[in-house]
């Protein structure tokens, strides 16, 4: 199936009228644009749109979505690649500075600063990261 958030799939009563629309807001002359696809995705499959919306270009994005759609969609990016490249480095740098620490934590807190010794030259390796980490954001 494709979706196309510009077809018209019949008359609305929240449908406006082109001609009380600012000029600049007017839909496109030509039915051309109605009628092509903005994303193809697949129905029958559950989540089967995650793969066409992926694929989907930032200018398909903005424009069958409109810029506000698109600006959120660049922060959520942007949002997931920090989170991400800092995950990353938590778990190579901080996981194994927190698994040297002796202070006997047990389960998930074994990989938390609850191990580290209150006082142990190991709490600067989290300071730095977390300044380092901020100059990067």
């Amino acid at each position: 199936s494709v979706y196309s958030p510009k077809s018209s799939g019949g008359s609305s009563s929240r449908t406006r009228d082109s001609s009380s629309l600012p000029l600049s807001l007017s839909p496109p002359a030509s039915n051309s644009a109605a009628s092509s696809a903005a994303v193809n995705i697949n129905t029958q499959k559950p989540l089967g749109w995650v793969t066409g919306v992926a694929r989907a270009s930032w200018s398909t994005v903005r424009n069958s979505g409109g810029l506000d759609s698109y600006m959120f969609l660049r922060y959520i990016r942007l949002c997931f690649r920090i989170s991400i490249t800092s995950a990353l480095w938590g778990m190579i740098i901080l996981w194994p500075v927190y698994s040297s620490g002796e202070g006997g934590a047990k389960g998930w807190y074994f990989l938390s600063m609850a191990n580290l010794q209150q006082g142990s030259h190991l709490i600067w390796i989290p300071t730095i990261f977390l300044w380092l980490q901020t100059l990067y954001v």
